[in-house]
């Protein structure tokens, strides 16, 4: 079952720290790259992953700033 979230943007959060467009691009080709990332439980290595990350995208919200989907 998959489904589509938003799991980055380019928000500045409460910490003052942002993410740029180009490091969202880097994000999409990273997760749609060979070399899936897992998605893993607390960060755990040593338990096999909840899933993978797949089929990443940018689009543009609805204040008109960018985020990872």
């Amino acid at each position: 079952m998959a489904e589509k979230v938003i799991i980055r943007s380019e928000t500045i959060d409460l910490h003052g720290d942002f993410t740029t467009l180009k490091a969202l691009e880097d994000y999409v080709n990273a997760v749609n790259g060979e070399n899936k990332m897992r998605y893993l439980a607390n960060h755990r290595r040593d338990i096999p992953p909840i899933g993978y990350f797949d089929n990443a995208e940018i689009r543009v919200v609805g204040d008109g700033r960018t985020a990872n989907r």
